[in-house]
């Protein structure tokens, strides 16, 4: 049968233990009798006691945050108990601000429309002229155009057209001089840039714009602001005018001749307002905070003063 093993503490030691706490107990209970009888340690706890009382920030205090909020006037001085960086907030919103001020409007241009509306217009007049080989006499005596060569003139391209400016094309014979004309009024006016509001563009006159070529994705610093044409009212008179120095045209064919123009010109210069707004928002994030250093003891805000919303993060 296995035997238990216990621990056997000579009787010696345990009496020798016993003296050790009895005597550290005595040494504890007679220091603590000095020390009570010494009026050095009573004096020195009314001072400490009393200077607990009479500072205004003392550690451990009973602290009332309603009572340090923005706006409400301090009723004790406040000290900073300790080294403190601190946002400076009202600059660091201005930062920002000025951040996202900084970035111009972007607009994007459509430089291929011009290319493009032309190349429409020209298929327009060469399929014209194929088909009135048939019938050139017909529309040259009497003006009216065959049904079928409008419906199928109108069917080949999605320009703005109506019948009554295909009778316009047939009496001119869809000749090359007229396409000539009428494509390279809507390449200027496109390339220029149609703008659906210019008086908000301009407000960019002094910065200038952020101008994006939609196609080729290059985009600049672009000031020469008036020079795009705003839509309608400008386009309009441009056009007017354009067309009242062509020769051969009566009134009614050269009001004909503008009218086709208009209707296939579109704004290709437009605000990309979230572009903008994005960019915006990526300047005033790239803004970094605007910190102060607050030293130790330094007074955030004193008796009977307002508290700032600098005071009020610094003491919550």
């Amino acid at each position: 049968m296995a035997k238990s093993t216990q621990t056997h503490i000579p009787a010696p030691q345990k009496k020798r233990s016993a003296e050790l706490w009895t005597d550290f107990g005595s040494r504890i209970r007679d220091g603590r009798d000095r020390l009570l009888e010494s009026p050095f340690f009573w004096v020195l706890l009314f001072l400490g006691v009393g200077l607990w009382i009479l500072t205004p920030e003392r550690p451990f205090r009973g602290f009332d945050a309603a009572e340090w909020q923005e706006g409400l006037i301090a009723g004790s001085d406040y000290e900073a108990p300790m080294d403190l960086p601190m946002e400076d907030v009202a600059t660091t919103q201005e930062k920002r601000r000025k951040a996202r001020e900084d970035v111009l409007q972007v607009y994007d241009f459509d430089s291929s429309l011009a290319q493009e509306t032309v190349a429409k217009l020209g298929a327009v007049f060469q399929e014209g002229r194929r088909l009135l080989a048939a019938t050139p006499d017909e529309v040259q005596q009497t003006g009216v155009v065959d049904p079928a060569i409008s419906t199928a003139l109108l069917a080949l391209t999605d320009l703005k057209l109506r019948p009554e400016d295909i009778t316009f094309l047939a009496g001119q014979a869809f000749s090359a001089d007229l396409e000539d004309r009428l494509s390279s009024a809507l390449s200027e006016v496109l390339m220029r840039g149609v703008v659906p509001n210019k008086d908000l563009l301009l407000e960019n006159r002094v910065r200038g714009v952020t101008l994006v070529d939609v196609r080729s994705g290059v985009e600049e610093r672009h000031f020469d602001l008036y020079d795009h044409l705003g839509y309608p009212e400008e386009v309009q008179a441009w056009l007017s005018s354009e067309v009242r120095s062509w020769p051969g045209l009566s009134s009614r064919s050269r009001k004909r001749a503008v009218e086709i123009l208009f209707n296939n010109v579109v704004p290709n210069l437009n605000l990309n307002n979230s572009k903008t707004l994005t960019r915006k928002d990526d300047a005033a994030a790239a803004a970094e905070a605007v910190f102060i250093q607050i030293r130790r003891g330094q007074v955030l805000v004193r008796k009977g003063d307002q508290i700032s919303a600098t005071a009020a993060r610094a003491i919550a």
